[in-house]
C-alpha cells in the first residue's frame, strides 16, 4: 500500500489550526503524527492552537511541554489569543512541564514519567512539545525498543491521537533517530519560515500521510494575535 493511499473508515478529528485542516482534513485518531520544523517556525503556537480547539470542544487533551514550564505556555498561548485556564479548570486539558535532562539516565526517567503521565490522565489527545533533546539523548536503541513499544500499546492500539513536535536539527544529533522517528509515524508535516523584504514567509508541507487523502500538499500561512495559525 502506498504511504498516501487513502484508507476507508478513518475517524478524523478537527485540529482548528487551519493550514493543517485544509491540508488534511484533520488527523486520525489512532495515529501518530510529526510536526517538524526548525526553531522559529510556528510548532509550540500550532500545538497550542490543536489543543485549545480540541479541549474547547469537549475533547481531553493531555499537554507535555519539553523542556518548559507552565508558566511560559500560558504567556505564549495569550500572546496568540488564548486562554488555557478555564480548559485546565474544566479538567479537559492537562499540562505537564518536564525540564531539559541533563544526563541520558535522566531523559530516559523523563520519558518513563511521561507515559505514566499518560496512564494517569485519561485522554483521547496527547501533543508533546518538543521531545527533541530528549529523544536525542536516550539515544536509538531506547527509542526501538522502549519508546516505539509504548506509543504503539497506549495510542494505535487505543484509538487515541499522538501529536509531537520534531525540531530535526536536535534529534539528528542521535545517529539513526530521525530516520527511525519518521519511519513509525503516520502523518509528518513540515514547518518552514523565510524571512523575506515584505515579512516572513510560512509553509506548511505535507511529507508523509499513511491513510490520508491529502487535500494539499503546501499551504501558505501566518501567526497573528488573537489568530494564531492561517491560511494565506
Amino acid at each position: 500500500m502506498s504511504l498516501n493511499e487513502p484508507v476507508t473508515g478513518l475517524r478524523l478529528i478537527q485540529t482548528g489550526v487551519q493550514p493543517l485542516d485544509e491540508a488534511l482534513g484533520g488527523l486520525p485518531a489512532g495515529s501518530l503524527v510529526g510536526i517538524f520544523g526548525r526553531a522559529g517556525t510556528g510548532k509550540t503556537s500550532l500545538c497550542i492552537q490543536m489543543a485549545h480547539h480540541m479541549a474547547s470542544r469537549g475533547v481531553r487533551v493531555l499537554f507535555f511541554s519539553i523542556p518548559g514550564s507552565n508558566r511560559s505556555l500560558h504567556a505564549q498561548a495569550a500572546s496568540l489569543g488564548f486562554d488555557l485556564r478555564p480548559l485546565e479548570e474544566s479538567g479537559v486539558l492537562k499540562i505537564v512541564s518536564f525540564p531539559d535532562p541533563a544526563t541520558a539516565e535522566e531523559a530516559r526517567r523523563t520519558m518513563i514519567d511521561l507515559f505514566a503521565e499518560a496512564d494517569s490522565f485519561p485522554h483521547e489527545v496527547s501533543i508533546v512539545d518538543d521531545p527533541s533533546i530528549l529523544a536525542a539523548k536516550v539515544g536509538t536503541s531506547f527509542l526501538i525498543e522502549t519508546v516505539s513499544v509504548e506509543l504503539t500499546k497506549r495510542f494505535r492500539e487505543t484509538g487515541r491521537l499522538f501529536v509531537v513536535s520534531v525540531d530535526p536539527t536536535l534529534l539528528s544529533l542521535s545517529r539513526g533517530a530521525l530516520n527511525y522517528t519518521v519511519s513509525r509515524l503516520d502523518v509528518v508535516v513540515e514547518l518552514r519560515a523565510k524571512v523575506k523584504d515584505l515579512g516572513v514567509e510560512r509553509i506548511l508541507r505535507v511529507l508523509k500521510a499513511r491513510g490520508l487523502s491529502v487535500r494539499r500538499h503546501a499551504v501558505r500561512f501566518g501567526i497573528e494575535p488573537g489568530r494564531g495559525l492561517f491560511s494565506i
